[in-house]
């Protein structure tokens, strides 16, 4: 059954983000808990809307989600996977932490971690693998200490 509803259609498009910061030149992302599971580790993350870019959806998350703004370095990756709605596609981006907003709507709790911390956190095996992925880029960033991650 899930190869069939996996096969169907266009996807539904979400778009999230892997919030990067540096602490003692030490890379750390933000993860937040589930809206209604609340012992449930994920990325920000929500569906795109009409009219709107994947990555300014993933900015919108991140700052609904987490309380956070930043700036998109590029993207990092795509998860796919059956859900009863449909078929889901999430674009992560990675983006780059630049301070706490106000705004942020969702009572989620949030958490700065390393990556592999993150990594055993996640709840999902499809956000752990694009964190796992993309790990590298954010070491370039870190070492770098620079705004490129490419």
């Amino acid at each position: 059954m899930i190869m069939s509803v996996f096969g169907m259609g266009k996807p539904i498009l979400f778009a999230g983000g892997i919030v990067v910061r540096l602490e003692k030149r030490k890379p750390q992302v933000l993860i937040v808990t589930a809206r209604k599971r609340r012992k449930r580790w994920v990325l920000p993350k929500g569906r795109v809307q009409d009219g709107e870019r994947a990555s300014s959806a993933a900015l919108r998350e991140v700052r609904e989600e987490a309380g956070v703004t930043g700036r998109v370095l590029g993207l990092a990756g795509t998860a796919e996977y059956p859900t009863r709605e449909g078929r889901i596609r999430v674009d992560y981006y990675l983006i780059e932490y630049t301070r706490p907003c106000i705004g942020g709507d969702e009572d989620r709790d949030t958490r700065w971690c390393p990556v592999e911390d993150a990594i055993a956190m996640l709840t999902y095996a499809s956000a752990r693998k694009v964190l796992l992925d993309v790990n590298s880029k954010i070491t370039r960033y870190a070492r770098n200490g620079s705004r490129r991650a490419s």
